[in-house]
């Protein structure tokens, strides 16, 4: 196996589609215990919202998905780990 260096230093943000940016945000905040870092509108009529556990460096970034794109059912490619919800 070759080992390539890289300059990437630690991974900033994961984007997650959501339909309803709301409704992610009551379950990343309030079921997860999550803080909300980011909550500022974009774009035409879009919002950007990131989220995060406590002191994390890494957060998600709640967004809705590119125009004509769906959301749910698909994989994130990120695993959260939790005794309890």
């Amino acid at each position: 196996m070759t080992s390539i260096k890289t300059r990437v230093n630690k991974i900033n943000t994961v984007v997650i589609p959501v339909s309803n940016q709301d409704a992610a945000i009551d379950f990343y905040v309030e079921k997860l215990g999550f803080e909300k870092r980011i909550d500022v509108p974009f774009g035409n009529g879009y919002r950007w919202v990131e989220v995060a556990p406590g002191d994390a460096d890494t957060t998600i970034a709640l967004a809705p998905p590119p125009q004509g794109k769906p959301t749910g059912n698909r994989e994130t490619g990120i695993g959260l780990q939790t005794d309890d919800i």
